[in-house]
C-alpha cells in the first residue's frame, strides 16, 4: 500500500488522538475521541466549551495532534497540524455526529437535538489538516517521518 493510502486509513481507524494547543507559550496536550473526515483533510471531535484546550482555540486556532497506531517497536503514527474551529453549521454538526455514533457505539445518541436546543455543554470542533506526517518504521523503516501530500 502506498504511503498516502496507509496514512488515510490509519487516520480513520484511530480512536484517540493527542491535541496540543498553546496560549501565551504556555502548551497543553489533551487526549480526545475523534473521527476523520471521509477525504481525510480534517479530524473532528467533542469537547466542553469551558475545557481550558476549548477555551485556548479562542485565542489560538493554531494546533498540533498526534495519533498513536502501533504503540510498541517499530513505531507506527500519525503528526498533524492545521486550524482548529467549533463547527457551527448544522447539517456539517449532523454528518459528523452519524459518523461519531457509528464509530463508537452511540456514544453522542441524541446530542445533535441538544445541540439544536442549546441544551448540551458540548461543541463540536474541526482541525483542518494543513500537514501531515507519517511515522511507520513497519512499512518504511528507512524513509520515516514522510510528509504526506493531502490528497
Amino acid at each position: 500500500m502506498k504511503p498516502e493510502e496507509l496514512a488515510t486509513t490509519y487516520l480513520q481507524e484511530g480512536r484517540v488522538m493527542q491535541l496540543a494547543t498553546s496560549q501565551d507559550d504556555y502548551p497543553r496536550v489533551n487526549s480526545l475521541y475523534y473521527v476523520a473526515s471521509d477525504d481525510g483533510r480534517a479530524v473532528y471531535w467533542l469537547s466542553e466549551a469551558t475545557r481550558r484546550h476549548s477555551q485556548t482555540l479562542s485565542c489560538n486556532t493554531h494546533v498540533g495532534a498526534a495519533i498513536v497506531v502501533k504503540e510498541d517497536m517499530p513505531v507506527i503514527g500519525l503528526q498533524l497540524t492545521g486550524e482548529a474551529s467549533k463547527i457551527h453549521d448544522h447539517d456539517e454538526q449532523k454528518r459528523i455526529l452519524q459518523k461519531y455514533n457509528e464509530k463508537y457505539d452511540n456514544a453522542a445518541a441524541g446530542l445533535y437535538d441538544r445541540m439544536l436546543a442549546s441544551t448540551n455543554k458540548h461543541c463540536l470542533y474541526r482541525l483542518a489538516i494543513d500537514q501531515l506526517e507519517l511515522f511507520d518504521e513497519v512499512n518504511f523503516a528507512h524513509d520515516t517521518p514522510m510528509t504526506i501530500e493531502l490528497l
